[in-house]
């Protein structure tokens, strides 16, 4: 079964390299979500723009997480039939 998990900055460098590979190769990561121009390079390796995405993807494992909980949680499960 797919897992949702939280990111892992200890994947990062293997990620760029795995990423690299492909660019090397003229293809891309299909799936990733990355088109062939957001490729990353050397000039985009910043720590902000690292932990910015690290912020986005935890935020959004958070609010899936949200979603599983409000099916068992009696009050959220009230508050989504007082607002439908």
């Amino acid at each position: 079964m797919i897992e949702l998990v939280d990111p892992d900055v200890g994947f990062h460098v293997s990620w760029l390299e795995a990423a690299a590979e492909f660019a090397a190769a003229g293809d891309y990561q299909h799936g990733s979500g990355l088109a062939p121009d957001d490729m990353p390079d050397d000039l985009t390796e910043d720590r902000a723009i690292l932990s910015f995405t690290l912020l986005l993807a935890t935020l959004l494992a958070g609010f899936v997480i949200s979603l599983g909980l409000a099916e068992t949680n009696p009050v959220l499960t009230t508050l989504v039939s007082i607002l439908n």
